[in-house]
């Protein structure tokens, strides 16, 4: 994958917009759009700021064995341990090919889709970043509204239970039986 690609990339796989990055940069939107199309190279002189930008080592811009991806791998497998699963399994109920870890790991392939890293960041409750290693701060938004949620569920009184009940049931229909 190119510097330039690995930038894009980093954008998409963060959900972030490229106006946000030249924003950060201080430069015109149409900069950008010329380094995509290969019309400019400018983005050499900024790469540190890019960095910054997205919270990696400047050297993951020009690391030829996807340092970074590697190293997702590696966290993935140790989130499965945790959880006493196999990567086979996680791949399975998380929607995600296997092949495509198999290939990461293996080094055929130096990144994973943006679709198959937010799947597997979900299955986990975890960033995205904390996949990427970005980010020491592992919880996501989506984990911390489903610990509030059960956390709000486990306070109720019995009636108050019985009044949200049919709400609950239809939150978490895979929860009760039916």
């Amino acid at each position: 994958m190119s510097t330039i690609d690995k930038i894009f990339y980093l954008l998409e796989v963060k959900n972030l917009q490229q106006k946000q990055l030249t924003d950060y940069l201080g430069i015109d939107k149409s900069i950008a759009t010329q380094w995509r199309t290969g019309q400019s190279k400018s983005y050499t002189k900024y790469i540190s700021r890019i960095a910054n930008f997205f919270e990696v080592p400047v050297d993951y811009f020009f690391s030829e064995d996807g340092t970074i991806m590697s190293d997702l791998y590696n966290r993935i497998e140790s989130l499965c341990k945790d959880r006493k699963i196999s990567i086979t399994a996680m791949c399975k109920e998380a929607k995600v090919s296997r092949g495509s870890l198999t290939d990461l790991k293996s080094g055929r392939s130096k990144e994973l889709s943006t679709e198959a890293v937010t799947k597997i960041a979900n299955y986990f409750g975890k960033t995205v970043d904390f996949l990427l290693g970005t980010e020491k701060n592992s919880v996501s938004p989506v984990q911390d509204e489903r610990s509030a949620a059960i956390e709000f569920v486990k306070n109720l009184s019995e009636s108050d239970f019985d009044r949200y009940s049919s709400v609950i049931r239809a939150v978490f229909p895979d929860k009760f039986e039916k």
